[in-house]
């Protein structure tokens, strides 16, 4: 069952051809030549049958879903509506049109308009599978996930076997937040169809969710085992090798990505991490380097290079970082806490404070940030204005402003 392709499935045939017994001869043979040559996706070649046909018996309802058909085909979905709208008015109610153009308007993003053909295609035949899977995914669309859960259960209800179910039950689980449930209709797709690797991943994303990060990866392995050349695989084993901080196991993935596709920024990015917390400094900018290279505007290469910078006490070099990644992205606060701590170890008190000061505009509940600005106010004197930067900081939960306060304070 599929989304994102026209199907020209077998009831809407015999709902096309049911209209057959009304044309004259040769109308007959026209949109016989039509439906063959929509079958073979010669739809210019069908609407031109359609057009003469249409000359010789205009009042033939049947003519409009055909050509309704074709242009679809042609990827004219607002004319293959308007044929639907002729063929749901002339024709005695049934399923197939109603459902076909909420399919169409479900193309043109009209998601309500195509819930609401789904419906009365349901109520016009309420065994009809494709209704419920389409509305489904509709109600996906406008964020309706419970009714799309009751959606893809009642095809679960009709048609057990159909793994398409299990895996959009799976997604909308996800995007609830419901894990559990992800897990346990993903492991049904799994067992139902184990040679692909997207029920795999997917079931990993609601593991690493729960935290369970070795399940994650072994998921995650056996997605690779299908599809090795699929570099986000290795990008997601490789952030759960992270979380276990298994950073050596992390690198290789990283690096297998750069392997199979070596412009890829964030594969730097993600593997200089890595090297941060291994302490390859040296390691982990030449990374954050190549990261920028290729993507200049890299804001969080500029901020984690200058970590590094930090770390290796290059305090100038790591202000110069902090400072381009404040120009590309200035709203993120904490590169200026932590521009703030590198100008308070070159001793440009001012500049920390100012920083300091703008972190908290940004982000009023960063107590390091009232911390650490009252420790600076203390070195400049400040020591009243420093001490209700303690108190503040002891106020959002961070309990060294107390023994600030008892040390400078009292």
């Amino acid at each position: 069952m599929k989304t994102n392709k026209y199907i020209i499935s077998t009831s809407l045939i015999i709902f096309l051809l049911i209209t057959v017994s009304a044309y004259t001869q040769t109308a007959k043979e026209l949109v016989l030549s039509a439906h063959n040559k929509i079958k073979k996706e010669d739809y210019n070649g069908a609407l031109s049958d359609l057009k003469q046909a249409i000359k010789i018996d205009p009042e033939v309802n049947g003519f409009y879903a055909t050509r309704a058909t074709a242009r679809y085909g042609l990827k004219d979905c607002s004319g293959a509506i308007e044929d639907y709208n002729i063929a749901i008015k002339r024709n005695p109610p049934h399923y197939v049109p109603y459902y076909f153009r909420g399919f169409c308007k479900f193309e043109l993003k009209d998601y309500k308009g195509a819930i609401t053909d789904y419906n009365k295609s349901i109520e016009l035949d309420s065994s009809y599978i494709d209704s419920y899977y389409q509305r489904g995914i509709a109600n996906q669309r406008i964020q309706e996930y419970e009714s799309a859960i009751s959606d893809f259960n009642k095809v679960k209800e009709l048609n057990p076997k159909l793994i398409d179910s299990y895996h959009q039950l799976g997604i909308t689980y996800l995007v609830l937040g419901n894990n559990e449930e992800a897990i346990k209709e993903l492991s049904i797709a799994i067992k139902m169809k184990p040679n692909d690797d997207i029920y795999y991943t997917l079931r990993a994303s609601a593991k690493h969710k729960l935290k369970d990060y070795s399940g994650a990866i072994m998921d995650l392995s056996k997605a690779i085992n299908l599809e090795p050349d699929f570099h986000l695989l290795y990008f997601d084993r490789g952030a759960n090798k992270f979380s276990l901080e298994d950073y050596r196991g992390a690198i290789q993935d990283y690096t297998k990505i750069i392997e199979l596709s070596p412009k890829v920024p964030a594969a730097y990015h993600q593997r200089s991490l890595a090297k941060f917390y291994l302490n390859d400094f040296e390691g982990a900018i030449n990374d954050l380097n190549t990261a920028i290279e290729f993507s200049p505007n890299f804001t969080e290469a500029y901020y984690d290079r200058g970590n590094v910078k930090g770390e290796l006490q290059d305090y100038t070099g790591a202000i110069k970082d902090y400072t381009k990644s404040i120009e590309i992205n200035p709203n993120f606060f904490i590169t200026y806490y932590v521009r703030g701590k590198a100008k308070k170890e070159l001793q440009d008190y001012t500049g920390a404070i100012q920083d300091y000061n703008k972190a908290i505009e940004l982000n009023p509940s960063d107590a390091e940030a009232y911390y650490n600005m009252g420790l600076t106010k203390i070195i400049l004197k400040q020591i009243d204005s420093g001490c209700l930067d303690f108190s503040k900081a002891g106020e959002l939960g961070y309990g060294e402003a107390y023994e600030a306060i008892k040390e400078y304070c009292n």
